[in-house]
């Protein structure tokens, strides 16, 4: 708060008061006065002073007034001290600078004595031109009680009046201190007090006195104010000025107290104020400005005028004054924001944000958007977007949209940027509303095996077409191929083989490209693909038994080459021999027949003579077991592979190359039998072999053939 107390001089307001000079009659001190001797005083002061103002300038004016029948008569002013013919006791050259109530012979009378009012300069100087010119005068109060000085020239001189006319002005400064005591003319406006100047003049023998008096000046109050403005505030807050008076006298209704409001850009108050508030003074010297509602931010300066009224001086604060800056500062908005909270993939995402609380707004404030990527949950990274655009007049703003590249969780951040009158603000990682999921694409498998048919042994494959990727991370794509075997027809136990490839630029994978799978075991096979997905799409999977993924195995072939032993001689031994291949797999035990067919029985049609039945060798081949043919002719082998699991029975035929054997020999006699009961030795002759052949013959009711018998083929 600054107090100020007026110093302005208000002359220019109020009827300028004449200043007229009462001569009082020249007195005869001796009782040979002089014809014609006369003397003149008279006070000048300003018409209105104002309590305060200092070097105020003064003078009073001496003055011969011998009558023209003298006029060479000379009048020398009286010291005090003086003898005769000055008075015994004249007081010199003296003032009463303030007298509410004139007396006898225009002297103060005690009810009027106001001492105090005006504060005399300790020295006076004499006016060039005048009789007193150059001469310097001591002031000094000799009379308290009046508040009445003495003007003496200093070095014992005199003030010599030569002629009618002559005039000694003598000039020096006042002090206004403070506000009369008594208005010496109530009617008038302001405190009104006189001055009273007195000097005694001698001419030869004879002295004149003589007393002047003004017509008054008006002394005004000097107020003081002191001020106070309401709190900073923020922008679209009122804001008021409140100002306190003191020190007036008899004021008068109808004061007023204007306030000046200047802005921020003009911080030295010259420019035209932005707001001003003329208000009445109330009775208790307070008054308070209209409320202006603030549309800028900054310093706001206050500056109150009191404009005075007939009896106080106006007094006004200055610019920057303690307590007349209000700082307006910027409003604080709030911000919402909401983006979609789940896309697909693929789908351009966009925020919108909306900002509350603005105060006189600036047109062109914007709302910059920044999206955070899938990798930086904390949105400590560079953001991946960024769009800044200008906000609508309803406070509502969104961004450009993004398309994103890869699926996972976005974050937005929206900031509004602020103007002249309102502060920034933003919102922070993660704000409700603010997180984006944007999903992986869901693509499609399309799957077919690679042969659909196969015989055991064979390779086979899958091949997987995915299709409705979206933006694939190269190398990252791949499908698992598994392959289940017969015995699991719903594909629940663990898979046969399993092998993984990348996907190709054109969503293909073959199996193969992994790894060579050969069918083992006859059946059915089940193979299920599975494209594993990567950072922007699922995984995606067919199921078992899907239209394509199943291989009928079926089981091999083989070929079977016999070759049997070469020719004999009757009662030689024989076999037969055979080489299977293209087995596939083999089961344990699995076994070749060998048939051997008779002499007569070339078209091997009867049930054959021999049958050997025998393992298969690891090698794949088989040997029969050894036979003695009993009789010469051709016999024919028959070799058949009796099958397994995964092969098929396989034969020769009969006839075929390698499988006739010759059993050379003569022909068989055969002696008469001995009579029943008989033993009888019989000897045979094969083509000079001869053969012992012991016979016992017993005839009984029933013949029977010895058990050494070889013919019984």
């Amino acid at each position: 708060m600054t107090t100020h107390r007026a110093t302005a001089n208000f002359a220019a307001r109020h009827c300028v008061v004449a200043v007229t000079m009462a001569t009082i009659g020249a007195l005869a001190f001796s009782s040979a006065a002089h014809a014609g001797l006369g003397a003149s005083a008279a006070p000048s002061f300003p018409t209105i002073v104002t309590v305060g103002q200092t070097a105020v300038a003064a003078s009073i004016q001496l003055s011969n007034q011998n009558s023209p029948d003298d006029t060479a008569a000379v009048n020398t002013v009286c010291n005090f001290g003086d003898g005769f013919p000055c008075p015994a006791g004249d007081p010199g050259i003296t003032l009463i600078p303030s007298c509410s109530a004139l007396g006898v012979f225009s002297s103060c009378a005690p009810a009027g004595a106001d001492p105090g009012v005006f504060q005399i300069s300790p020295t006076a100087t004499g006016a060039p031109g005048t009789a007193c010119g150059g001469m310097t005068f001591d002031v000094v109060l000799i009379d308290p009680t009046f508040g009445q000085f003495r003007f003496t020239p200093q070095g014992g001189a005199h003030v010599t009046l030569s002629g009618t006319g002559a005039v000694c002005r003598i000039g020096f400064e006042v002090a206004v201190v403070k506000v009369p005591t008594v208005d010496q003319n109530p009617i008038a406006a302001g405190a009104q007090t006189v001055q009273i100047v007195d000097n005694t003049q001698v001419s030869g023998a004879l002295s004149a006195s003589a007393r002047g008096t003004s017509s008054g000046i008006t002394v005004l109050a000097n107020p003081t104010i002191a001020t106070v403005a309401s709190p900073s505030v923020v922008v679209g807050q009122p804001i008021t000025d409140t100002a306190t008076v003191t020190g007036r006298v008899n004021p008068i209704p109808g004061a007023t107290v204007t306030f000046r409001l200047y802005g921020p850009t003009d911080p030295n108050c010259t420019a035209t104020p932005i707001f001003t508030s003329t208000v009445l003074l109330a009775a208790d010297g307070i008054a308070t400005s209209a409320p202006y509602l603030t549309t800028g931010t900054g310093a706001h300066r206050w500056i109150a005028s009191y404009g005075g009224d007939a009896n106080n001086s106006a007094v006004a604060g200055v610019c920057g004054d303690s307590g007349e800056t209000v700082t307006i500062t910027k409003a604080q908005p709030a911000i919402t924001t909401v983006t979609a909270p789940t896309v697909a993939a693929r789908t351009p995402i966009t925020d919108t944000a909306a900002v509350t609380g603005r105060v006189n707004p600036v047109p062109g404030a914007t709302i910059s958007f920044r999206l955070y990527g899938v990798n930086d949950p904390t949105c400590t990274a560079a953001p991946v977007f960024t769009s800044t655009v200008a906000i609508a007049s309803n406070g509502t703003a969104t961004s450009g949209p993004y398309t994103p590249s890869f699926a996972g969780t976005y974050k937005w951040i929206a900031t509004y940027d602020g103007d002249a009158n309102n502060a920034p603000v933003a919102g922070v990682c993660g704000d409700a509303g603010e997180t984006a999921t944007v999903t992986k694409a869901q693509p499609t498998i399309a799957t077919v095996a690679s042969p659909s048919t196969a015989v055991v042994g064979s390779l086979i494959a899958d091949t997987a077409i995915v299709t409705g990727r979206i933006d694939p991370v190269p190398g990252a794509g791949t499908v698992t191929f598994n392959l289940y075997s017969p015995s699991d027809p719903t594909c629940t136990a663990p898979p046969f083989a399993s092998v993984t490839v990348p996907i190709d630029a054109d969503g293909r994978a073959t199996s193969s490209a992994g790894a060579t799978i050969a069918a083992p075991i006859v059946g059915t096979y089940h193979w299920v693909a599975t494209y594993n997905g990567d950072a922007n799409n699922n995984a995606v999977a067919g199921v078992c038994n899907d239209p394509n993924e199943t291989v009928e195995v079926t089981p091999a072939t083989p070929a079977i080459t016999t070759v049997a032993s070469a020719g004999v001689a009757l009662n030689g031994s024989v076999h037969d021999t055979a080489a299977l291949a293209s087995l596939v797999n083999p089961a344990a035990g699995a076994t070749v027949t060998f048939h051997l067919y008779g002499a007569g029985d070339p078209t091997c049609v009867d049930t054959p003579i021999f049958t050997s039945t025998v393992p298969v060798a690891a090698d794949g081949t088989a040997t029969s077991a050894s036979f003695a043919p009993a009789a010469s002719g051709t016999y024919n082998w028959i070799a058949t592979y009796n099958g397994d699991v995964n092969n098929t029975a396989v034969s020769g035929k009969c006839g075929d190359q390698g499988e006739t054997v010759t059993v050379s020999g003569p022909p068989i006699s055969t002696p008469p039998l001995p009579a029943t009961g008989a033993n009888v030795n019989t000897t045979l002759t094969i083509s000079s072999l001869v053969v012992a052949v012991g016979l016992a013959l017993q005839r009984t009711s029933k013949r029977r053939r010895s058990p050494g018998h070889a013919l019984g083929v």
